[in-house]
């Protein structure tokens, strides 16, 4: 009887052995395909994270582009400036209120000629 006993007391832990290794296989497989998804998931969600900042920052660069222009064209209705007056201006001695408008309207004219010559 004790042969017995050992015999199936083996077979059983075979058995289970062989049913831990197969839980253990299908467990991997899942934790491999959970994985996948989660790397799928993660690369989409980077992929929109990039079309959104690249269209952002492709929207935020025409706007201010577009505003240069709205802004010089608003400039030059109201008759507040024209580059001639801002070349013959530089010549002069200018007090520092002066100085400080003519850099700002100097910086517009250098973004609008990089911005026509697409350095922009």
């Amino acid at each position: 009887m004790c042969i017995r006993d050992r015999q199936r007391t083996m077979a059983f832990m075979e058995d289970w052995t062989q049913k831990g290794y197969e839980n253990w296989r299908k467990n991997q497989d899942i934790k491999k395909q959970r994985e996948q998804r989660d790397q799928q998931f993660y690369e989409k969600t980077q992929q929109k994270k990039d079309f959104v900042k690249t269209k952002v920052v492709g929207s935020e660069r025409n706007e201010v582009l577009n505003g240069i222009d709205q802004f010089e064209n608003k400039l030059n209705s109201l008759g507040l400036t024209n580059k001639a007056a801002v070349e013959n201006d530089a010549e002069k001695q200018l007090d520092p209120n002066e100085q400080e408008e003519y850099n700002a309207t100097a910086s517009l004219f250098k973004i609008r000629d990089r911005k026509m010559h697409g350095d922009m």
